[in-house]
């Protein structure tokens, strides 16, 4: 069995019985002139709360010093973009979304950039390829370096992906990717050898060497200090200095 119930019978039933009180009639308008009144002066007055989600690397108070000069000013008077302005003016803020919430309160939803390499000494570079400069202490370990000009970098990342998929680099990676202004691709490897990959063939040249060169190099590997591949057919090596041994008295 259900029940239906009407929700609106009360409002209908006021409606009806208005006529025979007219003096329910202004007691309801002075209700909602007073209901309106205190929401202006509530969103008129200050100081502000301000909600942020989604810091993770940012600094809490390099972010609450971006946005505390706003909340000292009303709900409808404060700006919402100039807020998300200044969030996204700081390092680790890739985008940032703020919106009200009646009567004294705003949220602000942070994404921040995602890292996936150092770019050069000074910079890091995110996904999508935007290169970015936060506080080196704020850095995640263990990431890659990249090098080359501005212009190259979603060539790098995208050479970097396919790079990565190098099979039988067995117990080696790869640290860095650097690509000089000829065009010139080099690679460091996380134990320090250098290769040089030339200009063109670069996926089909790393699995040369981590197929045949490596092998070929096994027994005097410790002694491998960069590693030429930009021949057709061979490849050479340039060997470490030999360690420099103390003179006795």
């Amino acid at each position: 069995m259900s029940v239906a119930i009407d929700v609106l019978r009360p409002v209908r039933d006021a409606a009806v019985d208005a006529p025979r009180r007219p003096w329910f009639g202004t007691l309801m308008l002075a209700l909602v002139t007073a209901l309106v009144v205190f929401w202006v002066l509530a969103s008129q007055s200050g100081p502000l709360n301000l909600e942020v989600h989604g810091v993770a690397a940012s600094d809490p108070q390099t972010v609450r010093a971006a946005t505390i000069g706003y909340l000292d000013t009303g709900l409808f008077k404060v700006s919402p973009t100039a807020i998300e302005q200044s969030l996204e003016a700081l390092p680790w803020v890739a985008s940032a979304q703020v919106s009200r919430r009646f009567p004294d309160r705003l949220t602000a939803r942070v994404i921040e950039h995602q890292p996936v390499a150092r770019w050069g000494d000074a910079a890091l570079i995110a996904a999508d390829g935007r290169i970015f400069s936060p506080p080196a202490e704020s850095w995640p370990a263990g990431l890659p370096r990249l090098d080359g000009p501005a212009e190259s970098r979603q060539e790098m990342l995208e050479q970097w992906a396919v790079l990565m998929r190098t099979p039988a680099l067995g117990d080696i990676g790869l640290a860095a990717l650097a690509i000089d202004d000829r065009g010139a691709w080099t690679a460091e490897l996380s134990d320090g050898v250098v290769l040089r990959l030339g200009r063109a063939g670069i996926p089909e040249r790393m699995q040369r060497f981590a197929g045949p060169v490596r092998r070929a190099l096994a027994d005097r590997w410790d002694e491998v200090a960069t590693i030429d591949l930009r021949y057709t057919n061979g490849f050479a090596v340039g060997w470490r200095e030999p360690a420099q041994t103390a003179e006795r008295n």
